[in-house]
């Protein structure tokens, strides 16, 4: 029996186009969503970001914001059938990446805590699939599933890595650390179960500073001291000569002259390009140059990538782990759960941040508004712990 391709469609991943709608409702309101004047808005908000309007052009008037409109005041099986169908109609029309990103923005929008598996039935090039999601396609990249990683591994304290490995540099060389020193994990659930506002802990200025800790911009360029581009990233995009271009097919190498006239995602695909393991052209540090060039635009899944790179130690610098650290923040200070969480865990652990457990608690709380499930997972297990 021949297998059934299943894409899933969740609103937690950081598309540029998700981000860029999530600020225009954050100064409107959502009730400029079903205005058709919103196409006009956004285009005259984020004008270089053309591919983005063209694509809310082609949902305004396929008449997918009134499918939403309608099925947000519906039952979950109600939403679920609009998710579908949306996605079916916009592959008729757009690259499947690009409907994906457009039904997965007023997923997130709308606050739907909805995850659905759904049938390919349409034809696709490799290029032009939708990988947000999808578990072994993460895997065969290199990108590290960091949640799911910790949650098997919480309680294995003095074991190896779940891949049979010695655990990874920053953990611990007896495994992963205990969450909370002994005797300090008893008021857990006083943060967990509060009213949402935020406390702060003595000290957490601290804890996003200095070593170990997240640095901060000083010049100008919105990236920390150590992850502002030198040396070759200073070079002109435009004169920057393109590795591995043998090993391109036509779709990448027009990525290329994009990339190369400044286009944000164009240069994030191009470092994605760079990012395959498995293959040839396996290159972070070129992965990191086209990466950092989209995330100075404000391409959110190149600042993703770049926090997963450096983190993960694909880039072998002293330096790389706060770079890591200062992308997760940022975009969980921006209101990605899947960032949120990362944080969190990075708290819960003292990995590359000094150990915290109210800091922990507050980012998981913000990802599990937003119905991230793993970070439910966590409050769950610390509240637990709490009652003990």
């Amino acid at each position: 029996m021949e297998k059934k391709e299943v894409l899933l469609i969740a609103g937690n991943y950081p598309h540029t186009l998700m981000q860029h709608m999530n600020t225009l409702v954050k100064e409107r309101g959502r009730a400029i969503l079903w205005d058709a004047s919103f196409v006009q808005l956004f285009e005259g908000r984020f004008p270089e970001f053309a591919q983005e309007s063209y694509l809310l052009n082609e949902a305004y008037a396929l008449k997918i914001p009134e499918r939403f409109q309608k099925a947000d005041r519906q039952a979950a099986w109600s939403k679920r059938v609009c998710i579908t169908q949306s996605l079916f109609v916009l592959v008729q029309k757009m690259k499947e990446y690009e409907a994906v990103m457009v039904v997965e923005s007023f997923l997130c929008l709308l606050g739907w805590d909805i995850q659905v598996s759904v049938e390919r039935k349409w034809e696709a090039a490799e290029e032009d699939r939708a990988h947000f999601h999808e578990a072994e396609y993460r895997k065969a990249s290199g990108h590290i599933d960091l949640e799911r990683r910790a949650k098997e591994q919480i309680g294995k304290a003095g074991q190896d890595g779940p891949d049979g490995s010695a655990p990874q540099e920053g953990i611990g060389q007896s495994g992963l650390k205990e969450p909370f020193p002994s005797g300090q994990a008893g008021d857990v659930s006083e943060y967990a179960s509060g009213s949402g506002g935020r406390n702060v802990p003595e000290g957490r200025e601290d804890s996003l500073s200095g070593a170990g800790g997240v640095a901060s911009a000083g010049d100008g360029t919105g990236l920390p001291e150590h992850a502002a581009l030198s040396g070759d990233g200073a070079e002109s995009a435009a004169d920057r000569a393109v590795k591995f271009m043998e090993q391109m097919n036509m779709s990448m190498r027009r990525e290329v002259k994009r990339a190369k006239k400044g286009n944000a995602d164009s240069q994030q695909k191009l470092g994605g390009f760079y990012c395959e393991e498995g293959t040839n052209h396996l290159d972070y540090k070129e992965a990191v140059y086209w990466y950092q060039l989209s995330a100075g635009q404000g391409n959110y899944k190149s600042q993703m990538e770049l926090g997963r790179i450096f983190d993960s130690g694909k880039i072998e610098d002293a330096g790389s782990k706060a770079q890591g650290l200062y992308w997760y923040h940022k975009l969980a200070e921006e209101g990605f759960p899947t960032a949120q969480c990362i944080l969190g865990a990075k708290y819960l652990w003292g990995d590359g941040l000094q150990e915290n457990k109210r800091e922990a608690v507050y980012w998981f709380k913000k990802a599990a508004a937003q119905g991230h499930e793993e970070a439910k997972g966590y409050l769950s297990s610390l509240i637990q712990m709490g009652e003990r």
